[in-house]
This record gives C-alpha cells, sequence and structure tokens, in this order.
C-alpha cells in the first residue's frame, strides 16, 4: 500500500529501502526546514523593522490627532514597499546562512592552494619588467 506524497521505490516492489518522495513531499521538506520557529522569529523582526520605516518616514502629525500620522504611514499603500524590503532583507539574512558554509569551504581551499604553491619570480611593483642584468 503506498501513501499519499510517495511513489513506489524505482528498485522494484521487492526493495527493502523505503519509497521515494514526490516532488512536492520535497518542496514541502525544505520549506519546513527555512520556516523554523528562529527563522520565524527573525521575519517577526524584520516585518516590524519595515512598518516602523514606513511610521518614521510617513507623514508628521499634530497636537489635535497625533495618531492620525500613524494610520495615515500604515494605510498608506507604500507600505507595501516596505514590507516587501523587509522580506527581501529576510530572504537575504537565510541565503547567507546557507552560503556562509560553502564561502568557507572555498576560501580554506583557496588558502590551502596559495600555501602549497612555491613562489615565483619576482617582479617590481609597477608590473614592469627589470632589464637584464649585463
Amino acid at each position: 500500500m503506498s501513501r499519499p506524497g510517495l511513489i513506489p521505490n524505482p528498485a522494484g516492489p521487492g526493495s527493502s529501502s523505503e519509497p521515494v518522495p514526490t516532488a512536492p513531499a520535497r518542496a514541502f521538506r525544505g520549506a519546513a526546514a527555512v520556516l523554523t520557529p528562529a527563522r520565524l522569529r527573525q521575519l517577526g523582526v524584520c516585518l516590524a523593522l519595515g512598518v516602523l520605516a514606513a511610521v518614521v518616514t510617513g507623514p508628521g502629525g499634530d497636537s489635535v490627532h497625533p495618531f492620525r500620522a500613524l494610520r495615515r504611514s500604515v494605510i498608506d499603500p507604500r507600505i507595501g514597499i516596505f514590507i516587501g524590503l523587509a522580506v527581501g532583507l529576510w530572504a537575504l539574512l537565510i541565503a547567507a546562512a546557507r552560503l556562509r558554509p560553502l564561502l568557507a569551504e572555498v576560501t580554506a581551499a583557496a588558502r590551502a592552494r596559495r600555501r602549497r604553491e612555491p613562489a615565483g619570480p619576482s617582479r617590481p611593483r609597477s608590473g614592469r619588467r627589470m632589464p637584464p642584468s649585463a
């Protein structure tokens, strides 16, 4: 009997390995890895900063109607720009966290390669070759 979200294993019905997840099941697993409580808290902070930026850069209030400026800042369509920037910042934070180990690995490989290479002939800093000594 097959379960939803799984396709039979291509190795055949007699194999002892588990069924292979379908593409939607893999995508859900990937989304679940991104939407951890810490990431959702980070998204909330980014959204709060976006709303705060919209309020700070919005129209000013007066002493008679102090909250009118707050309402006009939040209801104004330009808040979508600030929310979009906040979500973009959150996506950038996620991408940076995922790329950090890859960049560390590339950097370590480059440093190891630089240590192994012998030093080449020295040149002046100007890039010009020195005339041969006679």
